[in-house]
């Protein structure tokens, strides 16, 4: 009996399923915690990522006839050699507002598919080849193709991950030439594209004990994954993890404003589009930590709805595109209490992901549910308010923690020519209540004018007028 594995090579975790070929389903999940400790903040050994990968592989292989791989990987990553060992720059990294490269990838939003934003590779890449400050060799290649590279000897990753660095040209679907050669690389160089379920090679890893041959595939980024594992069931899909993200797939982007959505290519006549918030599980945590949020005790019903927050702990990406925003509460007085500033805490990210399905939603047609995974799902209040926002149903799959590694493990069985069924089973839906959408009306409008403030007092200082 033949069988896949799907990785989802996340930013903490690396999550496994198990796809049945014979059975066309996922017989087994599980997840394994890195061993190695970032080096600082969103900067990890690539080796950190490896070994766990090589580990689970001979896990599964223990028990069962792994006949092919794939992988979902978090994207906008890149590698830096730093003293003789290769380290990976993720898309957390926190970096500065660069001007001068803004204007530069101005120039080619229109084929890139990436806001200007320093979220983006090209962005960091850019920056940093002229930061003296800055030691190392920056590698033309991020995590994903570190990984198929280790695992095969072969240097490819696939459109979407290779999309999201913003060296691309989506709309051709080629490498844009003079973008990489003002980073300093060479179309030569840089990695083979691939689609995601499309064959690399064989896997040939000293350290891996493969009984039968296996084979390996890209996969898709990690969202995106998601996304087409749970295709069957609904047109866009959502994930509130760490980050949180809207996304869903088109075949015309004849009229995208690739200012306003991140676009990627898939294949010859598909892409990828959406919006992401790097403010989403990891707020909530930071609330919880320092025991400002305590879930058990809110009372939604009892809360000052007055209180806005914007969750901008880290900037904000969509719609704002900007690194200048800062976390924001407004609205208290004397007699706000605590469970009105919790309330207002979780409304904010709850209002956050609404703003992404708004963006999403005018280029994706025909929706009647957003399917929503990652571990915000696991959150009642949370929930709630996404009802009382958004015009559609709220789908929470099966499994749903492990959506990208469920995509990851179909793209690995279409590497075989294997067509597997990507039905979700739905256990619960939230229908739209229309409870809280007046009210997220407000704060969409007084949060567009804190970005312009915010982005005003930032390009001031930058230019020199404020210190």
């Amino acid at each position: 009996m033949r069988n896949t594995i799907g990785l989802d090579v996340g930013t903490s975790a690396l999550k496994v399923s198990v796809y049945s070929i014979d059975e066309d389903r996922i017989i087994h999940n599980f997840s394994l915690k890195y061993k190695e400790e970032e080096v600082g903040i969103g900067i990890s050994p690539v080796s950190r990522f490896i070994n766990t990968i090589v580990e689970a592989i001979n896990k599964v292989a223990e028990n069962f006839h792994v006949a092919s791989v794939a992988f979902s990987t978090q994207m906008y990553s890149f590698v830096v050699n730093q003293n003789n060992q290769d380290f990976v720059y993720q898309w957390n990294v926190p970096w500065e507002k660069d001007l001068e490269v803004e204007k530069i990838l101005e120039r080619f939003v229109h084929i890139s598919g990436c806001p200007v934003d320093t979220l983006f590779p090209a962005y960091k890449i850019l920056s940093a080849k002229k930061d003296s400050n800055f030691h190392g060799v920056i590698k033309p290649y991020g995590l994903q193709e570190a990984i198929a590279q280790a695992l095969t000897g072969k240097l490819a990753g696939d459109f979407c991950n290779l999309s999201s660095y913003g060296f691309l040209d989506v709309k051709n679907k080629i490498w844009n030439e003079e973008l990489l050669q003002l980073a300093g690389f060479s179309v030569e160089e840089m990695p083979e594209i691939k689609k995601y379920n499309d064959p690399i090679g064989m896997i040939n890893h000293p350290d891996i004990n493969q009984v039968y041959p296996i084979q390996l595939a890209c996969g898709l980024g990690d969202g995106p994954s998601a996304s087409y594992a749970s295709s069957g069931t609904s047109k866009i899909a959502a994930n509130i993890g760490t980050s949180m993200a809207v996304r869903g797939f088109v075949n015309d982007i004849s009229k995208m404003d690739f200012k306003k959505v991140w676009t990627y290519a898939i294949d010859e006549d598909t892409w990828v589009v959406g919006g992401i918030s790097s403010n989403g599980s990891s707020v909530l945590d930071h609330f919880r930590k320092i025991e400002i949020l305590k879930d058990w005790e809110l009372n939604p019903s009892a809360a000052d709805n007055n209180i806005r927050c914007y969750p901008w702990k880290y900037g904000e990406r969509t719609p704002y595109w900007s690194s200048s925003l800062r976390e924001t509460i407004i609205g208290g007085s004397m007699n706000t209490t605590k469970n009105d500033y919790s309330c207002a805490i979780i409304r904010g990210v709850a209002f956050s992901i609404a703003t992404m399905y708004h963006e999403v939603c005018r280029i994706v047609d025909d929706n009647e549910m957003l399917v929503v995974a990652g571990g915000g799902a696991k959150s009642e209040i949370l929930m709630e308010y996404l009802a009382g926002t958004l015009p559609v149903s709220i789908g929470i799959l099966e499994d749903f923690d492990y959506l990208g590694s469920y995509g990851a493990a179909f793209a690995a069985a279409e590497a075989l020519g294997v067509n597997p069924s990507k039905k979700q089973n739905l256990y619960k839906v939230y229908n739209p209540t229309n409870k809280y959408a007046q009210l997220y009306n407000v704060w969409k409008e007084n949060g567009d004018q804190l970005a312009s403030f915010y982005n005003y007092l930032e390009d001031k200082k930058l230019e020199g007028q404020f210190v």
